[in-house]
């Protein structure tokens, strides 16, 4: 038993000498021997650094990025037909844009990306609200704002972002889908108000003619007693307020959302690009940098490069 406990810990001690010895040639050493290299030829990093730093500079200048968001309200269908409907937009190339939208394909080319978000309830009352940006509150169970919608885009000049705004307004309101369900929405809502109208006057009539006195339904039997019910007319009065408000509500919403889509938060656009070169130079550099040591490894080795790969 001592023989073979002995054995075992030989063969441990030999398979961690092997693992470290692989550890020494195989990371720490190249490892070293890069950062000796690094230290010897800090020239370069120098190099990488304004190299880095000028790329960024040059495309914040020459190719700015500009993000924008514009919050729409639907009066029709749910929000999300319309955010499946930009998606769709997405796609397409310019050329495809400036028939849907009716821009000059001027305009066309300096929009990068265009999509669209769910506004998502972040509380259990539907209380508050945010922009699904990331498309993860849904994905977490929060239910969706029936009525908004977000477009998001990225454009190369912030002269077209109005521009996309209104495109948008029209390529809506002007849709035959979405138009033909305006309408459905507008005669719905005509014989809504016509029922109202008859119910208000109905129950007008019917107070007028009571002249004060409660109203007293016929006798009838429950559990062996005979019950009536009283309709006072303070309660018909309550409810004819009720009718109108909702009538009133109705006719304002068919007269001042007429409208497929309408803007709720009108286009905000940063101030600078998103891609603006004090904010993205450090990932430039950290290319530069390791394009730059890798080029300079394979010049300076280039000989035992050859040898090797000759065999």
């Amino acid at each position: 038993m001592e023989n073979e406990n002995a054995s075992k810990k030989l063969d441990l001690i030999d398979i961690i000498k092997i693992v470290w010895g692989w550890f020494l040639r195989f990371v720490w050493e190249p490892a070293v021997f890069v950062f000796k290299f690094v230290l010897r030829r800090w020239w370069i990093a120098v190099l990488a650094l304004f190299a880095g730093f000028g790329i960024a500079f040059y495309v914040s200048e020459y190719f700015p990025e500009y993000t924008g968001t514009i919050v729409y309200r639907n009066n029709v269908c749910e929000s999300s037909e319309f955010v499946a409907d930009v998606r769709l937009m997405t796609r397409t190339s310019p050329d495809s844009k400036v028939p849907a939208l009716g821009i000059s394909i001027n305009d066309a080319v300096k929009i990068k990306a265009i999509w669209a978000h769910q506004l998502c309830y972040t509380d259990s009352d539907r209380s508050s609200f945010a922009i699904d940006l990331a498309d993860n509150l849904a994905a977490h169970g929060c239910a969706s704002v029936p009525n908004l919608f977000a477009v998001e885009f990225i454009v190369f000049d912030k002269s077209v972002v109005d521009t996309i705004q209104s495109a948008l307004l029209s390529y809506f309101n002007n849709s035959e889908y979405y138009s033909k369900q305006n309408k459905l929405r507008f005669e719905s809502g005509k014989s809504s108000l016509s029922v109202l109208e008859r119910e208000c006057l109905k129950l007008d009539s019917v107070r007028n003619s009571l002249d004060g006195r409660s109203l007293v339904s016929e006798g009838s039997v429950v559990n062996g007693m005979v019950t009536s019910t009283v309709l006072n007319p303070s309660v018909m009065s309550s409810e004819i307020i009720r009718l109108n408000n909702d009538k009133t509500f109705l006719e304002n919403e068919m007269k001042f959302n007429s409208n497929v889509v309408d803007v709720v938060s009108p286009v905000k656009v940063n101030s600078e690009p998103s891609n603006f070169f004090l904010v993205t130079w450090k990932s430039y550099v950290m290319v530069c940098l390791v394009l730059f040591y890798a080029l300079a490894l394979i010049i300076v080795y280039r000989k035992n490069i050859s040898s090797f790969i000759k065999g």
